[in-house]
């Protein structure tokens, strides 16, 4: 049963009312009907006064994809955030030509951006030194990318930073808990890319590269726990967080 704070929300209502999105609890996965509680696309619904549902019409599948995804990898302060978002949400749903634009932005900004990032993070581990010339400058690499490049030269960056990746865990295995983190959440942007180039290439759905880079945040957030120590898990899990967020922002700021 859906909870809420002392406000009382009517789950019969047609249309959920903007001002009582504070007091929504957004949950993890589906549910049958709303007073069993949301999660974040089914709110989307409500507050669209669209029938109950996970995949509203008011909604980009890119944007759905993704944000359920967020909602059910996610902890309960990820969905927190994902309820503020809720009003750019609805309204998302735009043309094909729109949701490629954005399909290619979230590419992007995975490869020179996280991608580069965790590369760079791995750089600083003490325990792969030998390796942290050739980290930065696949990092530097995929940073000097733009927008213009276009998949191709995207793929050819992104192969040369994951031979470098590769090597790297070749020669040091993932038996120490700095090194094993930092590679894991490298790793998991380098098979995120990987999957949206791949879905990319074959101009299949946007949705679909959208959700197996949300799944590989996920994966990058469980693999990296498995090996981090009690302090890295929370920066870990905060470091995800905004990567993921800020993803979801720069798709959903995409319009006709």
């Amino acid at each position: 049963m859906n909870t809420t704070t002392a406000l009382t929300i009517d789950y019969a209502a047609p249309r959920l009312a903007a001002e009582l999105l504070p007091h929504l609890v957004l949950q993890v996965g589906g549910h049958r009907s709303r007073d069993q509680g949301l999660c974040v696309m089914e709110a989307a619904a409500w507050l669209a006064g669209e029938p109950h549902s996970a995949r509203p019409q008011c909604a980009s599948p890119l944007v759905t994809r993704f944000a359920q995804r967020l909602n059910d990898c996610g902890d309960q302060a990820m969905r927190d955030a994902l309820r503020y978002r809720l009003p750019q949400i609805v309204g998302s749903r735009g043309t094909p030509e729109v949701d490629r634009r954005r399909n290619l932005e979230f590419i992007y900004l995975l490869l020179s951006v996280r991608f580069a990032s965790s590369l760079e993070a791995l750089a600083t581990v003490t325990r792969v030194a030998e390796f942290k010339s050739r980290l930065l400058a696949a990092a530097a690499t995929l940073r000097a990318t733009t927008r213009e490049d276009g998949l191709d030269k995207w793929r050819a960056a992104s192969e040369q930073a994951r031979a470098t990746l590769s090597e790297t865990r070749r020669k040091y295995h993932a038996d120490a808990y700095a090194y094993a983190y930092a590679y894991a959440y490298a790793d998991a942007y380098a098979d995120a890319y990987a999957d949206a180039y791949v879905y990319a290439s074959a101009s299949s759905s946007a949705s679909a590269s959208a959700s197996a880079s949300a799944s590989a945040y996920a994966d990058a957030s469980a693999d990296a726990e498995a090996y981090a120590s009690p302090p890295r898990r929370a920066e870990l899990k905060a470091a995800w967080a905004t990567d993921a967020l800020a993803m979801l922002d720069a798709i959903l700021a995409i319009r006709e």
